[in-house]
C-alpha cells in the first residue's frame, strides 16, 4: 500500500479508566434514570495520521485524557412500549508535542433515542436515532490546536423488526440509515473515478437492508 507505512519506534498504549454511576427506578420500573461520570487517561495513545510525505503512519501521542458525563432515561408508559434516551458529553484532549488540543475524531456531544414496541403476536419493532457531533482531524505534521479539517455532525435512524418462533428461533429485518443520510467518517487520500489521487472525507454507509435468522439455546 503506497499510502501507509509502519513505525518501528511505536510504543504500546497504557492507561486507566474510571467511572461512577447513579441509578434510580421510579414507579415499579416504569421510569428508570441513570447518570454516569467517567474519566480516562492514556499514555502513548496510538493514532494513524498523515506524515509530511502524505503517507499514513501510526504515531504515539504524548498524552490523551478525557472527562465525560452520560445521562439516560428509560420510560415504559405501557407494558409493550419502551422509550429510551441517552446523552453523552465528552471533553477529550490529546497532547501533540507541547500542545494540548481537542482530541481527533472524538465528538464532544452524542445522543441516542430508541423506541421499541412489542406486539401481542411477538413481533418487536425498534427505531434507533443517533446524533454524533462535530469531530476534529489533524494531519501528522500538525502540532497546533487548530484542526486541519472538521467533520460535520449528523443524525442517522435505523429500523429493526424481529419475530421469535418456537422460543428459540429469531428472524429479523434491519434497515440501517433509512433516510439515506450522508455523513463523513474520517479524512484521508483516495483515488477517484479517473484514478487521480485526491484528499477528502470518506462517507459513511448509506441506506442498507438485510435479513437475519438465528437460533438461541
Amino acid at each position: 500500500d503506497p499510502f501507509t507505512k509502519g513505525n518501528s519506534s511505536l510504543k504500546p498504549e497504557t492507561g486507566w479508566h474510571s467511572d461512577i454511576t447513579v441509578e434510580q427506578s421510579i414507579k415499579d420500573d416504569r421510569l428508570f434514570l441513570s447518570g454516569s461520570y467517567f474519566h480516562w487517561k492514556v499514555k502513548d495513545k496510538i493514532q494513524w495520521a498523515l506524515d509530511p510525505a502524505f503517507v499514513y503512519t501510526p504515531q504515539n501521542l504524548a498524552g490523551y485524557r478525557a472527562d465525560g458525563l452520560e445521562l439516560a432515561a428509560t420510560l415504559r408508559p405501557v407494558e409493550n412500549l419502551s422509550l429510551r434516551m441517552s446523552y453523552t458529553a465528552t471533553d477529550a484532549e490529546e497532547q501533540k508535542g507541547t500542545v494540548w488540543r481537542r482530541s481527533a475524531y472524538t465528538p464532544t456531544r452524542q445522543a441516542r433515542a430508541d423506541i421499541s414496541f412489542l406486539t401481542d403476536s411477538g413481533i418487536e419493532v425498534t427505531t434507533t436515532s443517533r446524533y454524533v457531533g462535530e469531530r476534529n482531524y489533524y494531519d501528522g505534521s500538525n502540532t497546533t490546536s487548530t484542526p486541519s479539517q472538521v467533520l460535520g455532525s449528523y443524525v442517522t435512524t435505523d429500523l429493526k423488526v424481529e419475530q421469535r418462533f418456537q422460543e428459540n428461533w429469531l428472524v429479523g429485518f434491519h434497515a440501517n440509515n433509512i433516510f439515506d443520510k450522508g455523513y463523513d467518517t474520517y479524512y484521508g487520500f483516495f483515488y477517484d473515478e479517473t484514478f487521480s489521487k485526491k484528499a477528502g472525507t470518506y462517507t459513511g454507509a448509506g441506506r442498507t437492508f438485510f435479513v437475519t435468522a438465528g437460533f438461541e439455546y
